[in-house]
């Protein structure tokens, strides 16, 4: 990510957060074998670990919420190999990946980089919005 220069750390209170353009938002969080986070369950964690639902997300505008962190070993009390994690909801874990450690100056191990995402027809994007548009028209009427 050192080419990128949209990468910015909110912090709000006990929250902090660190976001990649538009598309990703990553909190830090132990994890526990084989995947769990632990976490107080208050509206705004609960909400972070729900990915937005497709239907109120323009295509190609949609936010990724990741988590970063390592593996606890707890068995050995040892913090074992960074990880990153995409669940849908606190318990319910997509994937989970254990990240290359750097080398001894810091320099990061080589990362296969994912291809980007296909970027959505015109014709898909302009019927979203008019979709949206006729919900909020609906909305609004009641």
């Amino acid at each position: 990510m050192n080419d990128t220069d949209d990468i910015f750390l909110i912090e709000r209170g006990a929250t902090k957060e660190v976001v990649v353009g538009h598309r990703f938002r990553i909190r830090a969080k132990r994890h526990a074998p084989p995947a769990q986070v632990s976490t107080y369950p208050t509206p705004t964690a609960l909400a972070f670990f729900q990915q937005p639902p497709d239907d109120l997300v323009l295509a190609g505008f949609e936010e990724i919420r990741l988590v970063a962190g390592y593996l606890w070993l707890g068995e050995r009390a040892e913090i074992g190999p960074p990880v990153l994690s995409l669940r849908d909801g606190q318990d319910n874990v997509q994937w989970v990946h254990e990240l290359p450690e750097s080398d001894a100056a810091g320099v990061p191990a080589s990362v296969t980089t994912l291809p980007p995402l296909d970027e959505p027809e015109e014709s898909a994007v302009r019927s979203r919005l008019v979709r949206l548009d006729r919900e909020t028209t609906h909305r609004q009427q009641q």
